[in-house]
């Protein structure tokens, strides 16, 4: 009553006459107990504006209050929050450093319940802390030294901000208040504060996920130098490496200009291989301490935890190397990395993907990316045996995804013969033509790009009619050649190199086959039943050009083909 009383007189200022009085019979109250009651105290203290020591106590108390979630419903209402964003936003952060520590550390609690959290954020929380994140950035410019009570401060205000991410309207409000701009200029002042530097990495995990926050960041000129200066900095603490690395790959997942100037950054490849070394060297001593130790129950947990997190670091910067190589400039120079194909080589043998399918799968992607490129310099090529014995035990596992991750690598290898011969002899080229029975348009065409190879060797092609692979490639052109003119271009190649060496379309295909692949030939290269008349004008022409320059050409040579060596006599039935 009170407090509503002086509120609604507009009292609760500096100025009122009765104020000390008022504040003294409080601050006479305040080792009571009850959660409540002194949060009704705090409001009234916090109200008539007070400074110095009583400023930093009442922060305290409140904080005291804030720290256990148990008393989060006595902040839902009472106009608490209020007072302590106006606090943040009003007060002079560096006559009042403690007091903010307490203040925004009290805040900070109150984000972790989630429907306190969407109150602060409609009440400009965002806003306020981007405020006071900008006034500590200015006032360390200008002093030119870095004030570490700031840095108390600032751990609060990030933590905070991490879960002020989640609320909808975040982002929106981080773009116009400018946070994003404020983020580099703190990591440059304080590098060695590892919990700064951890709630900061936690919040960039969440932003980057976006790419309007991507391309904000990217802006900003040593962006990527400041990355790689903390991993650097902080490389043998998986929990900050681990946040680090996933932010670089969420942005070098979204913006090919940002993985020119990573790539292109100071020491920044070698720092990723000291990661992948480090991390792989933990990785595998503390699997051998599991294996070897008869530790107690709660040893081994820690040790599987460790693994995790070993493993987990792993995962995220293979994700940054595979997106890197995503560029046809950088990916050619990576691929020549003779250091890093090593590890990934020693990564696929030392892991199995029933255990560790992320970073099995990632590994593999990351091979397949490097594959790509024919260079000579190609490490990958030059381990291109070590690496397709390293991928059998994947293809040869109940793991469809692990399966199509290594078929793609195959698509790319199979292009020399002593790969091609290595793998047929392990029956990979049937493990192939079973993929054709997914009825997944990707996963067809991609055992379709590894057929096609293995059908340029003469030696290879009479497994593809033993294992009734080509009614299932006429099944792939019937069922999805007209959603997808470049499979199709691909299924017709696979049967090109397959016939090469045609004398009877009845002996090579079969009569039944021969006469379903003449009937569906004729018919897709009518070109005007292809072109649906519904569709956008772009698209009907991109349809056209695939249609003309991807698979009329190759379709019209098996067209050829097949009719040029259709026999005119009957084949006799077997005798009865």
């Amino acid at each position: 009553e009170l407090y509503q009383t002086l509120e609604n007189e507009g009292l609760l200022n500096k100025h009122y006459k009765y104020r000390s009085i008022i504040l003294k019979a409080i601050f006479k109250l305040l080792d009571v107990e009850e959660p409540k009651v002194l949060l009704m105290f705090s409001r009234l203290i916090l109200g008539f504006r007070v400074t110095s020591k009583n400023l930093i106590n009442v922060c305290k108390l409140v904080f005291k209050v804030a720290r256990s979630d148990k008393n989060d419903n006595e902040f839902l209402d009472g106009r608490i929050t209020e007072l302590l964003l106006e606090t943040i936003k009003t007060v002079d952060h560096e006559s009042n450093s403690e007091a903010l520590v307490y203040c925004v550390g009290a805040i900070k609690f109150l984000t972790g319940n989630s429907i306190i959290v969407k109150q602060l954020a409609r009440k400009e929380a965002i806003e306020i802390l981007t405020k006071l994140l900008h006034n500590i950035n200015k006032t360390n410019r200008e002093q030119e030294k870095v004030n570490e009570q700031f840095g108390h401060i600032l751990v609060q205000v990030m933590a905070a901000m991490r879960n002020l991410a989640d609320v909808g309207s975040s982002r929106e409000r981080m773009f116009k208040s400018k946070f994003i701009e404020e983020l580099l200029p703190l990591i440059e002042t304080y590098p060695g504060d590892s919990d700064l530097i951890m709630y900061t990495s936690r919040v960039l995990s969440k932003i980057t996920m976006h790419t309007d926050c991507v391309t904000v960041l990217c802006e900003q000129a040593n962006c990527f130098k400041s990355f790689i200066m903390l991993i650097n900095k902080h490389i043998q603490k998986e929990n900050l490496v681990v946040r680090l690395c996933f932010v670089l790959g969420n942005i070098t997942a979204k913006r090919d200009e940002a993985r020119l100037r990573l790539y292109k950054e100071t020491e920044a490849m070698n720092t990723f291989l000291t990661v992948l070394k480090t991390y792989h060297s933990k990785f595998k001593q503390v699997r051998t301490f599991k294996v070897d130790s008869q530790s107690r129950p709660e040893t081994d947990n820690d040790s599987k935890n460790k693994q995790g997190d070993y493993e987990d670091v792993l995962i995220k910067v293979i994700r940054v190397i595979a997106n890197l190589s995503i560029n046809e400039t950088l990916g050619p120079m990576i691929a020549s990395n003779g250091d890093l194909v090593q590890i990934l080589l020693l990564l696929l043998e030392d892991c199995d993907v029933s255990t560790s399918e992320e970073l099995v799968l990632n590994t593999i992607a990351t091979i397949n990316n490097l594959s790509y490129y024919t260079t000579k310099s190609n490490a990958v090529i030059s381990k291109q045996m070590d690496i397709s014995q390293a991928l059998l035990k994947t293809v040869l596992s109940n793991n469809m995804e692990g399966m199509i991750e290594c078929a793609r690598v195959f698509g790319n290898l199979t292009r020399q013969k002593q790969v091609r011969d290595f793998l047929s002899q392990n029956k990979v080229d049937a493990i192939m033509m079973t993929l054709l029975d997914s009825g997944s348009l990707e996963v067809v065409y991609i055992a379709c790009g590894v057929l096609m190879n293995f059908m340029t060797d003469e030696d290879k092609r009479l497994t593809l009619k033993k294992e009734g692979a080509i009614s299932k490639l006429i099944e792939v052109l019937r069922d999805f050649g007209r959603e997808d003119w470049q499979l199709s271009s691909t299924v017709c190649k696979v049967l090109c190199n397959y016939s090469a060496k045609i004398t009877s379309s009845s002996a090579c295909f079969g009569e039944k086959e021969s006469q379903e692949l003449l009937e569906i030939l004729d018919e897709y290269l009518a070109l005007e039943t292809q072109l649906n008349d519904s569709v956008e004008d772009e698209v009907r022409e991109y349809i056209k050009e695939t249609w003309e320059v991807e698979f009329r050409p190759v379709a019209a040579e098996l067209l050829k083909r097949i009719e040029t060596n259709q026999s005119q006599f009957e084949p006799l039935e077997h005798p009865s």
